[in-house]
C-alpha cells in the first residue's frame, strides 16, 4: 500500500516494509526514483541519521587516471 501527499509543497510518502526472502523491502515509488535519476540496479548509500532513514544515489568514485584522461602538462 503507498499512500502519498504534498507538505510543505515537497511530495511525501508512507508506505509498507515487506518481507523479501530473508531480508525486509522498502518499494520506492516512481517520482522519487525519477527525481533520484534511480533504475533497477542503481547503487544507493542508506544512513541513520538523527533517528531517520536516509536514502541518497551513490557517488561515483573516479580513480585519478580518469580524471586527468585527456589532459596534459
Amino acid at each position: 500500500m503507498l499512500e502519498a501527499a504534498v507538505l510543505n509543497g515537497e511530495p511525501r510518502m508512507q508506505t509498507i516494509i515487506r518481507k523479501w526472502g530473508n531480508s525486509l523491502a522498502l518499494r520506492l515509488p516512481k517520482f522519487t526514483t525519477e527525481a533520484l535519476h534511480l533504475t533497477e540496479g542503481s547503487r544507493v548509500d542508506i544512513k541513520i541519521e538523527d533517528g531517520s532513514l536516509r536514502i541518497a544515489p551513490t557517488r561515483r568514485r573516479f580513480k585519478l587516471s580518469e580524471l586527468l584522461e585527456g589532459h596534459s602538462r
